[in-house]
């Protein structure tokens, strides 16, 4: 297995951990992001407006950012063209979201457990 470096991202990836974006790659985040968080904005501004208390500012920019860091996996593994995603993460797990992610290029994703079963499968 190889550990892949995400897309740059200010303020959520490391400078020196990660691969420049190409020209389509927010427009990709973005519709991940409509399949993984359908009720939920995209953007910073829209997600943890500035009228917000502090505890409450708090809450949605760590849900925002959470957000944020499930796509930029997801789209880093579809960029790669990578054969199998592994989660525990249910959301990435749903039947009702298997298709359409697919659709975007997460063609294989599975748990830790199927992803072992799988990859001896595999290799045998």
């Amino acid at each position: 297995m190889e550990i892949l470096a995400p897309v740059a991202v200010c303020d959520l990836t490391y400078f020196d951990w990660c691969v420049l974006a190409h020209d389509e790659a927010e427009a990709e985040a973005i519709r991940l992001h409509k399949v993984l968080f359908p009720t939920s904005p995209f953007g910073y501004l829209d997600a943890v407006p500035g009228n917000l208390g502090e505890e409450t500012r708090q809450l949605a920019e760590r849900k925002w950012r959470n957000q944020q860091l499930d796509v930029l996996v997801l789209h880093t593994h579809i960029m790669a063209k990578a054969d199998v995603f592994v989660t525990s993460d249910r959301n990435f797990l749903k039947q009702s979201k298997r298709q359409r992610l697919a659709e975007l290029g997460a063609r294989m994703i599975l748990t830790p457990a199927d992803a072992a079963a799988y990859a001896v499968a595999e290799s045998g």
